[in-house]
């Protein structure tokens, strides 16, 4: 099979406007293998014999020529390809494709794929050769090539108006890079291929880094800064909650859990990228000093990374790392908190302040009843300042200062607002007096001042306007399967340790609760790992063992590496 000259493809693609001189680089090898594989300028053979010869004659449509069917459709082919009709040459090609032997019925499509590739049309272009590839059974080296280069230049052309074009675009890059991966497996001693492999993998890690962001990006668009930091709370509590009993498991049961909290760990990180976003478009928050929290998100970013590097190499310190972006996490969540979602937490800890009490006065008891009455108290703080801003003395509230979609605050009274703020110093008042109570280990006074600060609060959150009904019940649903609230928020082990022992006993509830409204007090998520079964046989105990020296194996690699990485300072990091 004779094949039409390609030299004029190069020519084409230096003349092309619009390309810088390093991506350029990059097309010029990787169009290499198309060109080398397109039609040469020797005449084709005659027919194999008399029955070999056109009977006869297609048409592609009604702008191109009439195009007879076999060799004969074949050299008109070549012929328009030669004048530069390339769309013309593709169709007519493919005409003439439907009535030859399948030898030649291969080669002349793949010559299409050139002609198309020559007129910009790479799209149609990659559909030949992937049809070739996949029902043509052609296993050449330079098919494999020209699809890579056809999907290549498809990508460099695709839309990116949105998430779902980048990822389309992604893809595109993705399948290029699989095709010369073929290419080169076909045809090991071609270093074109390993060169243009090479290329896209440096182009295809950009790409699929655009593509998530913008998918996260767009995903949370409609969300508020608040809602992304409470989305990214709630999923590191349950981090934090579940990594440790992770490692207690069996070393099969162990591998598999401790894998899927590193890769919620890695999806939790990714939350950080829509919420600097949101910081960073904001002309200015809320609570005021929002562009402060940057540095914090940084810190929690790294604390989450190398809790997912160190929960994927199953080393104990993963635990640890998850627990301080919690703790940090949890910082930013209450500079951007709006008065209502504090008072809930704040109802939440002084519940937990109650139950670490009623284990008094045993020992591991008061550690965890201090920090938890203590955090009480400074949300109590926080929910004055926020409910004070938030809402005038004239009593008008503004949606925009809670954080609240528009109809879903009645309006506040300028009575209910004096009763509001009066409660919330004597909540505030009520828990000083039982930290005080703690620290002298005055287990039955500190238990009373907390139950008085907890109706305080409740009375609180009578007062406030009821939220839309979907909206309340969305809140108290996120709040009993996914926020984990009685955990300790310390990271230390010790305290980690404390928190079981108070936990593990029975508690007596606090006072009666309105199931609508009020947090119920919520106990550790237990990890829901079985105990590990022995492998059946043989071959799965050493497909297991395989497995955790395979694991054992990329966390030397992996922490060579990293040894070997400088980091960027803060300042310099962006998304």
């Amino acid at each position: 099979m004779t094949r039409l000259p390609a030299a004029a493809l190069h020519a084409a693609v230096r003349a092309a406007p619009g390309r810088s001189c390093g991506r350029l680089f990059g097309v010029l090898v990787l169009l290499g293998a198309l060109a080398g594989a397109a039609p040469t300028n020797a005449p084709f053979p005659g027919p194999a014999g008399p029955g070999a010869a056109p009977t006869n004659v297609l048409s592609p449509g009604p702008a191109g020529p009439a195009v007879p069917a076999g060799r004969a459709g074949a050299r008109l082919a070549q012929r328009l390809y030669r004048q530069g009709r390339y769309t013309d040459a593709a169709e007519a090609y493919l005409a003439a494709a439907r009535e030859a032997t399948p030898a030649a019925r291969r080669d002349f499509r793949f010559n299409a794929a050139a002609a198309w590739f020559r007129a910009g049309r790479y799209p149609e272009a990659a559909d030949v050769l992937r049809e070739l590839r996949h029902v043509y059974d052609d296993n050449r080296p330079v098919t494999a090539a020209g699809l890579g280069s056809a999907l290549y230049e498809a990508a460099a052309q695709a839309a990116t108006t949105n998430a779902a074009a980048w990822n389309r675009k992604a893809g595109l890059m993705r399948e290029a890079g699989e095709a010369f991966k073929e290419a080169a497996r076909l045809d090991p001693a071609n270093p074109v291929y390993r060169g243009n492999l090479a290329v896209i993998r440096r182009e295809l890690a950009g790409l699929e880094e655009e593509a998530r962001i913008r998918t996260l990006l767009d995903r949370y668009a409609q969300a508020s800064l608040f809602d992304v930091a409470d989305a990214m709370l709630r999923d590191q509590r349950d981090i934090t909650a579940h990594a440790p009993s992770a490692f207690t498991n069996a070393l099969p049961q162990r591998i598999e859990a401790l894998e899927r909290l590193a890769r919620k760990q890695s999806d939790t990180a990714d939350l950080l990228i829509p919420l600097k976003a949101k910081l960073a478009g904001a002309a200015s928050a809320h609570n005021g000093g929002a562009a402060a929290l940057e540095p914090q998100i940084e810190t929690v970013r790294d604390h989450m990374d190398r809790a997912a590097a160190q929960l994927r190499d199953l080393e104990p310190a993963g635990a640890e790392q998850a627990g301080l972006a919690e703790q940090v996490g949890y910082t930013v969540w209450k500079a951007l908190a709006p008065y209502r979602a504090l008072l809930l937490e704040d109802m939440q800890r002084q519940t937990n302040a109650i139950r670490a009490a009623t284990q008094l006065p045993e020992a591991p008891a008061w550690p965890l009843a201090r920090r938890e009455q203590a955090d009480a108290a400074a949300l109590t703080g926080l929910f004055t300042q926020r409910f004070s801003a938030a809402v005038p003395e004239t009593g008008a509230v503004s949606p925009a200062l809670t954080n609240a979609p528009p109809g879903s605050e009645q309006g506040i009274s300028a009575e209910d607002r004096a009763r509001i703020l009066a409660l919330a110093a004597t909540a505030a008042a009520r828990q000083n007096a039982a930290r005080e109570h703690l620290d002298a280990e005055a287990a039955e006074a500190a238990l009373t001042e907390q139950r008085a600060a907890y109706a305080a609060l409740k009375k609180i959150l009578e007062l406030l306007p009821r939220q839309p009904q979907n909206q309340q019940q969305q809140q108290e649903q996120e709040q009993k399967q996914q926020d984990p609230r009685d955990a300790d928020r310390q990271p230390s082990q010790e305290d980690r340790r404390d928190e079981q022992d108070a936990q593990d006993r029975q508690p007596p509830q606090p006072e009666p609760q309105q199931q609508e409204q009020e947090p119920e007090p919520q106990e550790p998520a237990a990890d829901r790992e079985t105990e590990a079964q022995p492998p059946e046989n043989e071959a799965e105990a050493l497909k297991l063992m395989e497995k955790a020296l395979q694991r054992e194996q990329e966390y030397r690699e992996e922490k060579r590496r990293r040894e070997r990485r400088i980091p960027l300072p803060p300042g310099e990091r962006d998304w």
